[in-house]
């Protein structure tokens, strides 16, 4: 099953109370672990410095993707067993990864961070904390495709997804910490990110907003909207919403 985004529709954000920012927060993206997943088809132009942040719940002990270019960047996200300390790993340009020191908790809604500079310098965030950073090894920038509950290989996805995801976003900028320690509570852009566990209206924050911003708002029907701008909205088919939020 797959969730296509090709160019068209309208942005909308919904105005009314929820997180942060004066806005609702009512669905996200459920995942099922077996054919669902998700295919942005013209993200180009991402590379460093890059930042990207999205929410996530899983309750299912295996080695997962949430996200995935599909080029030979190699560029993904991996969510790691228990086996392995639930650890999230990042994988840059040439598959080298960055993993973080800290653990992503079972049955609870997450948050994930990471930023790349123009050196390839990565910095890793969960749950508002400064978890690590790594050196060298970036991203160069993507000609192909976005996926999200999945990762492609030979031809097809592999390494499902199980769980929610929410709130998907990616800047061409490295996002501000506030000069946090390492270990320490996140400040500056990555705390307001955060916005201590409930997801923020990035459309109103003090920093550049988002170049895309996936909220998975619609609630019902076969399409998805970037709510930065008229490009890469979607149809939908297979992932299913839910009102479980973070």
């Amino acid at each position: 099953m797959t969730f296509i985004l090709p160019s068209f529709g309208a942005s909308a954000i919904a105005a009314v109370p929820g997180g942060g920012g004066g806005f609702a927060n009512d669905y996200s993206l459920s995942f099922d672990g077996s054919d669902d997943y998700a295919l942005a088809s013209s993200l180009s132009g991402h590379a460093a410095p890059f930042t990207m942040s999205f929410w996530f719940f899983s309750s299912t002990d295996a080695n997962m993707v949430p996200f995935h270019y599909q080029d030979n960047l190699w560029f993904r996200m991996v969510l790691r067993s228990s086996s392995d300390g639930r650890a999230i790993r990042f994988y840059g340009s040439n598959d080298s990864n960055k993993t973080s020191t800290g653990a992503w908790v079972s049955g609870q809604w997450n948050h994930f961070a990471a930023t790349v500079d123009g050196s390839g310098n990565t910095d890793l965030y969960i749950n508002g904390t400064y978890d690590s950073t790594h050196t060298g090894g970036g991203i160069s920038a993507v000609t192909s495709n976005f996926m999200v509950g999945a990762q492609w290989h030979s031809g097809g996805p592999v390494t499902m997804f199980n769980g929610q995801l929410d709130e998907v976003a990616t800047w061409n900028a490295v996002l501000s910490n506030g000069s946090a320690s390492v270990g320490a509570t996140a400040q500056g852009d990555i705390a307001a990110i955060y916005n201590s566990g409930v997801p923020n209206d990035l459309s109103t924050t003090s920093f550049t907003s988002p170049t895309v911003w996936y909220r998975f708002e619609e609630g019902s029907g076969t399409t998805a909207i970037n709510s930065i701008s008229d490009s890469n909205t979607g149809t939908i088919d297979g992932a299913t919403y839910t009102t479980d939020t973070p």
